[in-house]
């Protein structure tokens, strides 16, 4: 729009163990999601690469480092609160890929 301007978006790639193993060139160890987790209202977006095996609890660790206080890790479409600690990655359906949201409580 005329007269408008916008803020770009801020991408960060989290540090996680397989990220370390694709830049020291070594592979990884089995299959990997990669997921886009939206904070502050989609201005700024976290990719996160885990294994099928990891859980939300993991992927809360990694969160953590860029959201302070209360929050839910949501999908909009499903519609769906992903709130078990201990369900791997491929239980909740966040693989091959997913765009999650960060909410406040």
């Amino acid at each position: 729009m005329v007269g408008q301007t916008s803020t770009p978006s801020k991408v960060q790639v989290a540090e996680t163990s397989v990220v370390k193993q694709i830049k020291a060139g070594e592979g990884t160890t089995g299959p990997v999601s990669t997921l886009r987790v939206k904070l502050n209202g989609g201005t700024n977006t976290l990719i996160v690469k885990l294994q099928y095996t990891d859980t939300i609890g993991d992927l809360r660790e990694f969160i953590k480092e860029h959201k302070s206080g209360l929050y839910e890790i949501r999908t909009t479409f499903p519609n769906k609160i992903y709130s078990d600690v201990n369900e791997s990655l491929e239980e909740a359906g966040l693989v091959p890929s997913a765009t999650l949201h960060i909410r406040d409580m």
